[in-house]
């Protein structure tokens, strides 16, 4: 919450994530059950009568089990049927993932709009759309407009997206300082090893920053990132200069908790963060857009949990690949690639 009175702002926080229960030692079968049931919930009070709601659908973990919940329903229920899918083809080196995408549309006989390799400032014949603020996907006017056409050829009016689960279900090593505060240093070297590996660095490195700087006050942990910090050589200097480009960067990192709490902490910051990374193509107008993912319910029961059903360095999510079994093709959930 931001606050102005007297020529002062202050930012305050009014909400917290979790209800107290860090580290929740639920079974992993009870845990996977039950996070099923809330994204099925979640999905299934976003889809409309009819067929007018939609789903973006990339191929990765967390779009392909909103399309395929959908999907599932709309078995169930004749009167509220999702619409189909929509896919954005990248072919370029190793980003195509229309072959993840291709086995939840053949799976559940999905409608599927495809726009193939659509790049950045692309004309299509009209002027550039006038914006109310910048958008990190402005540049794709022509990808938007050939969607919104297609969209309303098929009587689609909203789509459901799969943001979400990476903010509440990160890859962190701050899940290490958390076992180091209740004395369990196996737990801890185990997890700083996985990191090591999966980002191809050395344990010097990754303790004094993961496990040493958190512990230090803010204002030091400023500093000592702020040293880190580099600029882009594309981005001009004077711009970077007048927008605190690097203040930005560092308030970012700097993490506000104790050992015990700091992965729910940071978990915390990223979702603070949501609201730069929800606006893209999908703000158009005559579309509406919902993030069932987001559901309050199902942040808050995912955060809750053991960080080893949160955290996996070797397959991201495992909690959303143990509900999701049975559901989202095992292709899709068994993947280990990142497009």
């Amino acid at each position: 919450a931001l606050g102005w009175q007297d020529g002062r702002h202050r930012v305050e926080r009014f909400f917290e994530w979790t209800s107290g229960v860090v580290g929740s030692s639920m079974p992993s079968d009870e845990a996977a059950n039950e996070c099923r049931r809330l994204m099925v919930d979640a999905v299934g009070a976003e889809v409309d009568q009819g067929s007018s709601t939609w789903a973006d659908l990339s191929g990765g973990h967390d779009s392909s089990s909103v399309a395929s919940i959908a999907g599932a329903l709309s078995r169930q229920r004749s009167c509220r049927r999702l619409g189909g899918t929509i896919t954005f083809v990248d072919s370029l080196g190793e980003g195509d993932e229309t072959a993840f995408a291709k086995t939840v549309v053949d799976q559940y006989q999905l409608d599927w709009i495809r726009v193939q390799n659509p790049w950045p400032w692309q004309e299509d014949g009209l002027p550039p759309p006038e914006t109310d603020s910048p958008t990190r996907d402005y540049p794709y006017w022509a990808r938007d407009r050939v969607v919104m056409r297609e969209l309303a050829a098929r009587g689609g009016t909203n789509v459901m997206s799969g943001a979400g689960p990476d903010y509440y279900l990160p890859l962190t090593a701050t899940h290490a300082l958390d076992r180091v505060s209740k004395f369990r240093f196996a737990e801890a070297a185990a997890i700083i090893h996985d990191w090591t590996v999966q980002n191809r660095t050395t344990f010097s490195h990754v303790v004094p920053r993961e496990l040493l700087l958190p512990l230090l006050p803010t204002c030091v942990q400023s500093a000592v990132r702020r040293r880190r910090v580099k600029i882009p050589p594309w981005i001009r200097q004077d711009f970077s200069a007048r927008r605190t480009f690097i203040d930005a960067q560092v308030a970012r990192d700097v993490i506000h908790g104790w050992p015990g709490s700091l992965s729910v902490e940071r978990a915390g910051q990223r979702l603070s963060e949501l609201g730069s990374a929800l606006e893209g193509w999908r703000k158009t107008a005559g579309l509406e857009v919902r993030h069932p993912l987001l559901s309050v319910p199902l942040v808050q029961f995912c955060l809750a949990l053991d960080h080893r059903l949160r955290t996996n360095y070797r397959r991201p999510k495992p909690v959303l690949r143990f509900a999701m079994r049975g559901i989202v093709p095992a292709t899709v959930l068994e993947r280990v690639t990142k497009g």
